[in-house]
C-alpha cells in the first residue's frame, strides 16, 4: 500500500510538471508576454501554472486528529498555485509534529489541468495508555501517575481517561528505600503516558533502563520490550520485560603472562576489583586494601570501567616501552556466559576475572637527532647540543600537567614511552617560543630497530620568524577594568613575544578567579594574532566575566559553637569608587557576614584591595563585633575592634603580613560563683597590637590534601609603643605536612604548634588572651579549653603551650573518608616554659563528609594520660558548616 502510492504521487507530479511546461512554452509561441500588472502579484507564470483544488483529509483509525492541526502543516491551499514541492514540505511537516506513522500526499491533475485535486491519507499514532514492568524484583517499576509531565500533566492524563487501570500494574508496591522507579527513566526518555507512541522512544527508554541496573550493579541485565496496539481505540500499551540476573561481585581480578610487573602493581592501575566487605587481604600494603565495598560499590562489575581499564593497562604498558603488548581480557560476552555459570544462590554471582597478557619485547630511546636547526648555527641556545639537554631536563614547576609530568624527560637508553615523545615535542616548540619564535613546527619520526629493540627519533624543525608583542587586545571584560588585566600579565609591548610568559599570565587571571570558572577553557584565553606585519604579533586577550557576587544563608553545628546561622554576602570584583557600575569592575573583595548562634554572635565586614598601586601588594581592613561563652557558660566575652593590615608574596609560596589590631573586650554576664580571676578581668579592657605574620602553603588542596605543607610564624606585640591596657608580646609557630601513602587514597599528616607570651613593664596577660589547648581543632580528647591549668573547673589558661598530631585518612569515596589520629600537648602557666611534665594526649578516629561543598567533621578521642582534674573520658567532636 505505501509503495504504490508513493510511486503514484511521483507520477502525478512529474505529469503535473510536464503539464505546466507545456502550457507556459504554448503560451510563449502563441501570444506575446502580457503586462505583468495584468497577472497575480505580478508574476507573468502564474497565469500557466494549475491551482490547487479540492483537499480531501482521510484518516484510519479509532484516534482522530484535530482538522485545523493538519490543515496548519499542510503547505498546500486551496486556490492557490500548486507547486510540486510543496507536497513533500507537507508531508515533511506532517511528520515532524510526531502525531502520525503513516503520511501520504495524492495530487490528482482534473480535466483540463487547471486545477489539481489532493488527497490526504494519515495513519496516527495510537496515544500511549499504560506502561508496564516485569521481571523486576529489585527496583520498583512505578505507575503512569508517577510520571510528571510539566504543565501538560493533567491534558495527557485525560488523553487516556478510561483507559488505564492501575489494577492491572504489578508494581504497584515499593521496593525502593529512596522511592527509584522505572517509571522515572521512561519519564526522562520522553516516553509519557497519554503522549503519541514513537517506537524510537521506547528503544532509548528500554536502554536507559537497562543502563540503571547497570549502574545498580547489575551488569548483564536484560530488557526487552512489547508494544500492543488497540485499533478500536486508538491506544497502545508498553510492557518492558526484565531479567535482572543476580548482582555480580567479582571474586578476583588476575593476571596471567605478566613477567614484568607484578600482578600487585597491575591492579593499582585499574579500578575493576575483588568485593569485600571491609578490608581485602589480597591487596595488603596498598591503597586497595580498605573497600567497604556495600559502601562504596568497588568490586562491583561495571562494563563501561572494566573498557576503560583494559586501555589504561594497554596505555601503561605502551608507555614503558612495551609497543606491541596484547591484552586479551575475556569479552563481556564470555564475562556472561561465565557468570551465568555460577550465577546461583549459592556463589552469590561471584564472577573471576582473568587477563591475559603478551608482552613481546621492550622497546628503549635509541639516537635522538635534532635537524632543521638553523639558528643553531649562530646561536648555542638552538645548537642540537643545547637542544638534546633541554629534553633531559625538567620543564619549570606547573608548567607540565596531570599525566605529562611523569614523562618529561627524554633520554637515549630509557625505555620508550610514546607519550614522552609527545611531551618533547611540545617542549621544544615552548624552547623555541621563549625568545619570540612562536611560528615554530616540529614533526617527529620515528625509527623502529627490531633487532636492537630500539626506536631513533629524528626531530625535523622549522623555525620560521621571530616575534616581537605589537599591542595587547582586550575583549570581553564588560565589568572589570582593563588595569585588572593588564597588571596580571608578564607581558608588555615591544618585549620579545614569549610563549611560556603568556601561558603564565593566562594562569594568572585564571587565578584571581574573576572570571568564569564552569567552562572547559575557565573564562580565559590568550592567544598571539596575526599583525601583517613581518615579525611582529598581537595578543589577544579574551576573557568571560563570572558570578563574582554571592548571597548565601547557611547553618552549622559544632560541639564548641553549637547551632548557628548565618548571611553573608561578598563581592570578589568589587570597586569602592564606581557606584555607576553598581560598585563592581575594580577587582577589590567586600565581605559583610552576620552570624547569630546558640553560644556565639558575630556582625563582620571587610574590604580588600589586592594590587595596590597596581603592585602585588593587598592592603584591607577587618571590622568586627564577636560575643561567645565558649569556654564557659558562667560569663560571656564580647569583642569589638578592627584589623589594618598590609600583605604581599615575597618568594613563590612565602608570603608576609604586616598588621595592626585594636580591640575593646568586654566581660559581661558573670554569674555569682565565678573563680576570683574572671571577677579580675570585668569590666572593659582595651588591646592596642601591632604584628607581622610570615606563611608558607603549597598544600594540593584546601579541603583535603594529599601532599605538600603549610608553615605560618607570627610575632606580635601587645601594647607598648601602641599604648592600651596590657603590655606583652606573643610568639606563634605552626606547621603541617602531608604525606601520600599508597597513591592518592590515603594520606598521613603530621602538624604541630608551639607558642609563648612574655609581660613587660609589669603588665599582665588577659585571662580571655592566655593560651588554651582541648576541643576539636588540637586535642579532640578533651573538653573545649580545658587541657592545661584551671581553678574550680573553670580554665584560666597558660602562657606557654605546645602540641602535636597525626592523623591518618583514607579516602572510601570522594565525598567520604575515614580518620585515624593522636593528638598530644601541654599547657603551663610561665612564659617560656615547655617542660612536658603536664602531657596530656589521646587516640580516636573520625569521618570526613563533604556535604554541600563544605566539610563535615565528626571525630571521637579517646584520653590516655591526662593531668588529673580534665579525665573526662571519651569526647565526641563533631563540626559542619554549608550554605544552601
Amino acid at each position: 500500500m505505501k509503495f504504490s502510492r508513493k510511486l503514484k504521487v511521483a507520477s502525478v507530479a512529474i505529469a503535473v510538471a510536464g503539464v505546466a511546461l507545456s502550457a507556459a512554452q504554448a503560451a510563449d509561441l502563441k501570444t506575446p508576454a502580457p503586462s505583468p500588472t495584468a497577472l497575480p502579484n505580478g508574476n507573468a507564470a502564474k497565469d500557466s501554472e494549475p491551482l490547487v483544488g479540492k483537499i480531501k483529509i482521510t484518516e484510519d483509525g479509532a484516534r482522530k486528529i484535530s482538522r485545523d492541526l493538519i490543515a496548519a502543516n499542510l503547505a498546500l491551499n486551496e486556490g492557490m498555485p500548486f507547486r510540486v514541492q510543496d507536497v513533500s514540505e507537507s508531508i515533511r511537516s506532517l511528520y515532524a509534529t510526531g502525531l502520525f506513522d503513516f503520511v501520504a500526499v495524492e495530487p490528482n491533475l482534473d480535466e483540463g489541468g487547471k486545477t489539481v485535486s489532493v488527497e490526504v491519507f494519515l495513519i496516527p499514532r495510537p496515544l500511549v495508555s499504560g506502561i508496564f514492568f516485569t521481571g523486576n524484583k529489585e527496583i520498583e517499576g512505578g505507575l503512569i501517575q508517577d510520571q510528571k509531565a510539566g504543565s501538560r500533566r493533567e491534558e495527557i492524563r485525560k488523553n487516556i481517561a478510561g483507559y488505564y487501570d492501575p489494577a492491572d500494574d504489578s508494581t504497584t508496591h515499593s521496593r525502593s528505600w529512596f522511592g527509584a522507579k522505572l517509571i522515572d527513566e521512561c519519564t526522562e526518555a520522553g516516553l509519557l503516558a497519554g503522549m503519541p507512541l514513537d517506537e524510537a522512544v521506547v528503544r532509548r527508554t528500554a536502554e536507559k533502563i537497562r543502563e540503571k541496573y547497570r549502574k545498580d550493579n547489575f551488569p548483564f541485565v536484560e530488557v526487552s520490550y512489547e508494544i500492543k496496539r488497540d485499533k478500536t481505540t486508538g491506544t497502545a500499551t508498553v510492557e518492558f520485560e526484565i531479567t535482572e540476573n543476580l548482582k555480580t561481585r567479582i571474586q578476583d581480578v588476575k593476571f596471567v603472562g605478566n613477567k614484568t610487573f607484578t600482578t600487585k602493581e597491575l591492579r593499582q592501575l585499574i579500578e575493576t576489583t575483588s568485593w569485600a566487605w571491609a578490608f581485602d587481604p589480597k591487596d595488603s600494603f596498598s591503597g586497595r586494601f580498605f573497600k567497604f565495598s556495600w559502601l562504596t560499590g568497588r568490586g562491583n562489575l561495571d562494563t563501561e570501567k572494566y573498557k576503560l581499564d583494559i586501555e589504561r593497562l594497554r596505555h601503561f604498558y605502551k608507555n614503558k616501552g612495551f609497543l606491541d603488548i596484547e591484552i586479551m581480557p575475556p569479552s563481556l560476552a564470555e564475562l556472561s556466559e561465565g557468570y551465568s555459570s555460577i550465577s546461583n544462590d549459592e556463589t552469590l554471582g561471584y564472577l573471576p576475572i582473568e587477563i591475559a597478557l603478551d608482552e613481546g619485547i621492550r622497546y628503549n630511546v635509541g639516537k635522538i637527532s635534532i635537524k632543521g636547526n638553523r639558528l643553531g648555527e649562530s646561536h648555542a641556545r638552538f645548537s642540537e647540543k643545547s637542544i638534546l639537554a633541554m629534553l633531559a631536563q625538567r620543564s619549570p614547576r606547573r608548567v607540565r600537567q596531570r599525566e605529562e609530568a611523569n614523562f618529561d624527560l627524554l633520554l637515549s637508553g630509557d625505555f620508550y614511552a610514546p607519550t614522552a615523545v609527545e611531551v618533547a615535542l611540545k617542549k621544544i616548540r615552548e624552547y623555541y617560543g621563549e625568545v619570540g619564535y612562536l611560528n615554530t613546527n616540529v614533526t617527529v619520526t620515528r625509527r623502529p630497530n627490531l633487532e636492537t629493540g630500539t626506536v631513533d627519533l629524528v626531530f625535523d624543525i622549522s623555525e620560521n620568524e621571530k616575534s616581537y608583542l605589537r599591542s595587547i587586545i582586550i575583549e570581553g571584560n564588560n565589568i572589570s577594568k582593563s588595569e585588572l588585566i593588564i597588571r596580571d600579565l608578564a607581558l608588555a609591548p615591544g618585549e620579545v613575544f614569549d610563549m611560556i610568559r603568556m601561558k603564565t599570565s593566562e594562569s594568572r587571571l585564571r587565578n584571581t578567579r574573576l572570571f568564569e570558572t564552569m567552562r572547559q577553557d575557565r573564562g580565559v584565553t590568550l592567544q598571539p594574532v596575526e599583525t601583517g606585519i613581518p615579525g611582529q604579533k598581537d595578543l589577544r586577550v579574551t576573557v568571560r566575566e563570572g558570578q563574582t557576587g554571592l548571597l548565601s544563608f547557611g547553618a552549622g553545628f559544632s560541639t564548641v559553637e553549637s547551632l548557628s546561622g548565618f548571611a553573608e554576602f561578598t563581592q570578589s570584583n568589587f570597586d569602592l569608587f564606581n557606584p555607576h557600575n553598581y560598585f563592581r569592575g575594580g577587582g577589590q573583595k567586600f565581605r559583610i557576614r552576620l552570624s547569630i548562634g546558640v553560644r556565639s554572635s558575630t556582625v563582620e565586614q571587610s574590604l580588600e584591595e589586592p594590587m595596590l598601586f597596581g603592585r602585588e601588594i593587598a592592603i584591607g581592613y577587618d571590622a568586627y563585633h564577636k560575643s561567645n561563652n565558649y569556654l564557659s557558660n558562667d560569663y560571656k566575652t564580647v569583642d569589638t575592634g578592627i584589623k589594618l593590615y598590609g600583605r604581599r608574596r615575597l618568594f613563590e609560596n612565602i608570603s608576609g603580613q604586616v598588621y595592626y589590631k585594636l580591640d575593646n573586650y568586654q566581660i559581661t554576664d558573670i554569674d555569682a560563683d565565678v573563680p576570683q580571676f574572671i571577677r579580675d578581668g570585668a569590666g572593659y579592657t582595651v588591646l592596642s597590637r601591632g604584628g607581622i605574620q610570615l606563611t608558607r602553603d603549597t598544600r594540593d588542596d584546601y579541603l583535603f590534601p594529599t601532599r605538600g605543607n603549610r608553615v605560618s610564624l607570627k610575632t606580635e606585640v601587645v601594647g607598648g609603643p601602641f599604648r592600651g591596657d596590657c603590655d606583652y608580646y606573643d610568639l606563634d609557630l605552626q606547621a603541617a605536612q602531608w604525606f601520600p601513602v599508597f597513591g592518592y587514597d590515603q594520606t598521613l599528616k603530621i602538624s604541630g604548634r608551639i607558642g609563648t607570651q612574655h609581660t613587660f613593664s609589669n603588665s599582665h596577660v588577659p585571662f580571655f588572651e592566655r593560651l588554651y589547648l582541648g576541643g576539636p581543632y588540637n586535642l579532640r580528647g578533651f573538653r573545649y579549653g580545658h587541657v592545661g591549668p584551671s581553678v574550680d573547673d573553670e580554665p584560666t589558661g597558660g602562657c606557654s603551650r605546645a602540641y602535636i598530631t597525626a592523623e591518618y585518612t583514607i579516602k572510601i569515596l570522594e565525598e567520604f573518608r575515614i580518620a585515624f589520629f593522636y593528638d598530644g600537648g601541654f599547657v603551663n602557666t610561665g612564659s617560656f616554659d615547655f617542660s612536658p611534665k603536664d602531657w596530656n594526649d589521646d587516640i580516636g578516629f573520625g569521618f570526613r563528609i563533604l556535604i554541600m561543598g563544605a566539610p563535615m567533621n565528626i571525630d571521637l578521642g579517646f584520653p590516655i594520660n591526662t593531668s588529673g582534674w580534665n579525665d573526662d573520658g571519651m569526647r565526641f567532636n563533631i563540626s559542619f558548616g554549608t550554605t544552601f
